[in-house]
């Protein structure tokens, strides 16, 4: 009966972001364009296009990814929710971050944390941080990730080559000058 509960209100939610002149045709995000004209038009104010420095931006959940919100970011170490399906959270692991629960299984454990199997992340935020603290070493390079937290399969150091590593980051066979990186094959 929850599942019912969930579709009526989530039907009466779909009615109430469109003016009279908008037929909707269904209850599913099927007509983005119009449902997000709508969204613009009357939400303006709550629009958010600039975050402050400890949120991050997300898209709107509420009405089909429409429009830009803000999160706060959770700090390392601090607690965190797991178990909330049916809520949008007001609260995300800061970048870099995961919620990890300490003891499988129960989720009142969640805490942010750094996740080690996330090596090329990691070195990019240190790399980050040493950045702004000005403690950079020569020949140090910020690592190229893909969007699972490993090693893109070429990375490369500036103004020098570029070479192909492993989604561990070891280096493989393959190797040539930063001007040809399209042409290496990795």
């Amino acid at each position: 009966m929850v599942g019912g509960v969930q579709l009526a209100a989530l039907v009466m939610a779909s009615a109430a972001l469109c003016h009279a002149s908008y037929v909707q045709n269904s209850i599913l995000c099927d007509d983005l364009e119009a449902i997000c004209q709508e969204f613009t038009d009357t939400q303006q104010d709550s629009n958010v296009t600039k975050c402050e420095e400890n949120q991050q931006q997300v898209l709107n959940p509420v009405t089909c990814n429409c429009g830009l919100m803000c999160i706060t970011n959770i700090e390392e170490g601090e607690s965190c929710d797991t178990s909330s399906p049916a809520k949008y959270p007001t609260k995300l692991c800061g970048p870099g971050l995961e919620c990890i629960a300490k003891i499988p299984y129960k989720p009142e454990t969640a805490v942010c944390t750094r996740n080690a199997a996330r090596k090329c992340i990691n070195e990019t935020l240190q790399y980050e941080a040493d950045q702004v603290a000005g403690t950079l070493g020569p020949g140090r390079y910020k690592p190229n990730c893909d969007e699972y937290g490993k090693y893109a399969p070429r990375q490369c150091t500036p103004g020098s080559t570029c070479y192909c590593v492993n989604e561990n980051g070891a280096r493989l066979f393959g190797e040539g000058s930063i001007s040809d990186q399209d042409m290496i094959n990795c």
